[in-house]
């Protein structure tokens, strides 16, 4: 189901950014994989903070340090070398 719903949203997502390819011009494309995660109906408000905040967020914290932690945090067991290439 999640990779049926991934799928969509990058199939829907394509089509937008070629309508307005001057507004994408730098995108490099999807990545093969993806994470998701889930969280309770309690967590709205911060993972809404977090999406507003997400560009100076990763000033700091790159994104694969970040799926790291997310990964430990929800004991995901995972290999290094397979993340995010």
């Amino acid at each position: 189901m999640l990779q049926l719903a991934n799928s969509r949203i990058q199939a829907v997502s394509h089509n937008m950014m070629l309508e307005n390819a001057k507004l994408f011009s730098h995108f490099p494309g999807w990545q093969v994989g993806y994470s998701a995660f889930t969280y309770h109906i309690s967590a709205k408000e911060n993972l809404i903070r977090y999406v507003e905040n997400q560009r100076e967020h990763h000033k700091v914290y790159s994104f694969k340090d970040e799926l790291i932690q997310l990964l430990k945090e929800h004991s995901v067991d995972f290999k290094d070398e397979y993340l995010l290439n």
